[in-house]
């Protein structure tokens, strides 16, 4: 007996008066790249995640490849990420041309382990490196928050900034707080696959910082407004790409992302007390 990994065809009958409706208006409108849709949807997703900016761009990867080039980050640089995650993560950073500095997981939670994180600095710190290091990437894996209060005070003390890889974290809360609201940037993905999946590819960027937000929007046309711009060398420009519609996002998010996290989590009730994750201090 075969058990699919991700039923969509199940998922899309379930909502599929609404899919259809909004498919056709694209359709009608045939507003296939950026437009209104999108806005509507950047405006309402930046609510669903308690910030004032969300960007909609190709997939997740640009997501986090635009977040890294907002900051700065490039050649000179040294990004942290977690050495348990998809490659997405790492590859951005390389995009970039920056080096990539792989922290360990914490064994209870499986996302980066803050003390392991705070290691490799005072390591890199005890030597003389021409990199720099820029800034730290947290996923939250699997939807379960990373331990933010402690990535964001050790980030505080080094100077570094703070990107949530969020990829697997939608509707997700850390301490009360909407996953994508705590750190300098944050990236989604809307891979058909995910809890809030598009019909074809898509990620976002959020943030609470407007001359971040803008860096992210001018970064994602494939030249600065006004102007053509020769582009090449350094592997740090690889093709970025506007968002399409992603019609299934203009549904309400907050239900159905309710309704496949529900789904997902009722498998865990089967394994027993002892053996499942423990929640790290209040996360939601």
């Amino acid at each position: 007996m075969q058990i699919p990994l991700v039923d969509l065809k199940r998922q899309y009958q379930a909502i599929k008066p609404q899919i259809d409706e909004a498919i056709s208006k694209v359709i009608s409108d045939t507003a296939f790249v950026g437009g209104k849709y999108v806005r509507s949807f950047e405006e309402r997703f930046a609510s669903f995640c308690g910030v004032k900016h969300c960007i909609g761009v190709g997939n997740g990867t640009d997501a986090l490849y635009l977040a890294l080039k907002a900051l700065g980050v490039g050649p000179e640089d040294e990004v942290a990420v977690p050495a348990n995650s998809f490659i997405a993560t790492s590859e951005a950073v390389t995009m970039t041309g920056a080096r990539v500095a792989f922290v360990d997981m914490d064994p209870e939670t499986h996302n980066m382990d803050p003390n392991r994180l705070e290691d490799i600095l005072k390591e890199r710190d005890a030597r003389t490196s021409r990199r720099c290091f820029k800034a730290v990437i947290p996923v939250h894996l699997y939807g379960r928050p990373a331990d933010m209060d402690s990535i964001l005070e050790i980030a505080r003390r080094y100077g570094l900034r703070v990107i949530e890889d969020a990829a697997q974290a939608h509707g997700a809360s850390y301490k009360g707080r909407p996953v994508g609201s705590l750190g300098d940037l944050a990236c989604f993905s809307f891979y058909p696959g995910k809890n809030l999946g598009a019909y074809g590819d898509g990620g976002a960027v959020v943030t609470e910082d407007a001359e971040l937000a803008k860096r992210v929007r001018d970064a994602r046309r494939p030249w600065p407004a006004g102007e053509v711009q020769s582009r090449g060398g350094g592997g740090e420009q690889p093709p970025r790409r506007a968002p399409g519609c992603d019609p299934g996002g203009q549904a309400e998010a907050s239900p159905f992302v309710d309704r496949e996290a529900e789904a997902k989590r009722r498998p865990l009730q089967a394994v027993p007390p002892g053996e499942r994750p423990q929640d790290p201090g209040g996360d939601e």
